[in-house]
């Protein structure tokens, strides 16, 4: 059995060759070489990479071993939204998109063998904001970081216009998520509201919604303009829901509260547990000295010395 496994293994291993002149042929000669196509990341093309990885094992093979950008594929793959992999890091091509069809092209762009491998590798390990991508997802519903993050996008787990709001906020804007903490945020946001929500008809006076108004009128779009559309009433209230968190979303209210109190209460005991240690350091620092004072002042001068630099921690 093992000498049959052996002659299997060794024979696939030698039939990995690259079949250039076949290749050629039925990629109609669009590049000379597999190894010349493998380099522009023909193995993951979803035209012909199967054909590929076929007739260039050899390269195919070698290619997906490698962890590097290529961008001269890029602007292909995107459509020429990208022109380079530093472009499609900032446009949020290495990361999850609102968009069926760039989520089909993920495989080709993350990971080993991929045209931007390196570039979102680095991107996943340390994320920063990515504003330009959070624009283009929510087609400029959010323009900044600074937006989603205010309405406490990094821990919000709803949805907004058929955007799932968490998802967009760590994808988009992780470095501000990081900068931001453990603490929840639920305010009311009047200019955030006014840029989403046209001015509705409330009480016979055309005027701009605000936070304090939608409260008054029970945070319900239908009283508020019982002119406003069924579809057009749903969107407001998400966004009420969001954007008014204070006024019209007091589960939020009651559930930011609670969950700032828990991170308060870590912090506090880290504080203290770190000034334990500290007291702690002080004190056995303070018994050392004391036992020095107590030495001999002429004969255990080199006690008290090395006393003294043990308590110290000199060399």
């Amino acid at each position: 059995m093992l000498v049959s496994f052996f002659i299997v293994a060794t024979v696939g291993a030698v039939d990995c060759v690259d079949d250039n002149e076949g290749f050629v042929k039925a990629a109609n000669g669009a590049f000379p070489t597999c190894e010349e196509a493998a380099s522009h990341n023909g193995c993951t093309n979803p035209l012909f990479g199967a054909t590929m990885r076929q007739l260039c094992c050899k390269s195919c093979q070698q290619n997906a071993n490698q962890c590097l950008d290529n961008d001269a594929s890029i602007a292909g793959i995107t459509a020429g939204k990208a022109a380079t992999c530093a472009a499609a890091v900032q446009q949020g091509f290495c990361v999850e998109s609102p968009f069926a069809q760039e989520n089909h092209q993920l495989p080709q762009i993350v990971g080993n063998g991929s045209a931007c491998c390196k570039s979102c590798e680095k991107f996943q390990e340390a994320p920063f904001d990515i504003p330009e991508a959070l624009k283009r997802f929510t087609l400029s519903q959010f323009k900044s970081c600074e937006e989603i993050t205010s309405v406490d996008g990094c821990f919000l787990n709803k949805t907004l216009g058929g955007l799932h709001v968490q998802q967009l906020a760590r994808n988009t804007c992780g470095g501000s998520c990081k900068n931001r903490g453990a603490l929840r945020v639920c305010a009311d946001n009047d200019e955030i509201l006014g840029s989403r929500v046209k001015p509705i008809t409330f009480q016979g006076r055309t005027q701009n919604l605000t936070c304090a108004l939608a409260k008054a009128g029970g945070c319900d779009p239908a009283f508020l303009d019982p002119a406003m559309s069924a579809s057009a009433a749903k969107t407001t209230k998400e966004i009420l829901d969001i954007v008014c968190c204070d006024s019209c979303n007091p589960q939020r209210v009651q559930a930011a509260a609670s969950a700032n109190s828990k991170v308060i209460a870590k912090e506090v005991e880290q504080s203290v547990a770190d000034r334990k240690k500290q007291l702690n350091a002080l004190t056995t620092n303070l018994v050392g000295l004391a036992a020095i004072a107590e030495l001999p002042s002429n004969k255990t001068r080199g006690a008290r010395s090395g006393t003294l630099r043990g308590t110290l921690a000199l060399p």
